[in-house]
């Protein structure tokens, strides 16, 4: 078993590279539990120690196109809790896709002559149907990555305001949908968990930002949390900070 989740961890991070963006939209589909998972179980000692919200027994909805992501336990009830992930649009991440493809086709003209074999190499998975980035970057150390890859795009406060509205209001529509068709009986209660992997969207910038938000459309969810990058923290206690949205 251990085996086995380790494998489908090793595949969802070369589906998220071969995206060329690791704040990616979606995943295939066969491994969306395995990260929804994992989302909810690294944002529970966080939820705990901030919120004093203790979520145990955590699992995947084994219907999985039905809402809630994840089904866990809280002061011995049963609860739901919803995964989405705050990303650039479709369109945004084709941009950023193409500008990665176009810098590692700078770099091999910059080696032509130098490296010939090895460009080879490159261009050829370049080529490849369907693209994909996880071999080609097998062919770059962390350091010429480093060059490689494009600048993290920046978050300003409008658009981070009105994409998470924008997830509330369309998660919610979600909800109110399997709730008139019954399917949200069984829960005690509602939580909306949004994951985002933006370099840009930092603990200070979200607290900053945190401050003159006020998202508003909640009535399914009885709270919303957004889950930001890990954050490696002082004497090795690294931590994935969380922070409750401000609805109205």
């Amino acid at each position: 078993m251990e085996e086995e989740i380790r494998d489908e961890l090793l595949c969802l991070v070369e589906a998220q590279t071969n995206a060329g963006y690791s704040g990616i939209a979606s995943v295939p589909e066969k491994f969306k539990p395995v990260q929804e998972r994992s989302d909810c179980q690294l944002a529970a000692p966080e939820l705990q120690t901030k919120y004093g919200v203790r979520i145990s027994n955590l699992e995947s909805n084994p219907n999985k196109n039905d809402l809630p992501d994840c089904i866990g336990t809280m002061d011995g009830k049963r609860v739901g809790i919803e995964v989405t992930r705050l990303t650039l649009s479709n369109k945004e991440l084709r941009q950023y896709r193409d500008c990665l493809t176009a810098n590692i086709e700078s770099f091999c003209a910059t080696q032509a002559e130098t490296n010939e074999a090895r460009v080879i190499e490159i261009r050829a998975s370049l080529a490849a149907k369907p693209l994909r980035l996880a071999k080609v970057l097998q062919h770059f150390s962390p350091q010429e990555r480093f060059f490689i890859f494009p600048p993290a795009p920046e978050w300003p406060f409008q658009v981070f305001q009105e994409r998470l509205q924008a997830i509330v209001l369309r998660k919610e529509e979600k909800a109110r949908q399997h709730a008139e068709a019954g399917k949200l009986d069984k829960f005690a209660a509602l939580l909306l968990l949004v994951r985002t992997d933006e370099k840009s969207l930092h603990a200070g910038r979200v607290e900053e930002y945190l401050q003159r938000l006020s998202i508003s459309g909640l009535r399914y969810f009885g709270v919303a949390y957004l889950k930001l990058l890990y954050h490696p923290g002082d004497a090795g206690h690294g931590r994935h900070p969380v922070y409750k949205i401000p609805v109205s």
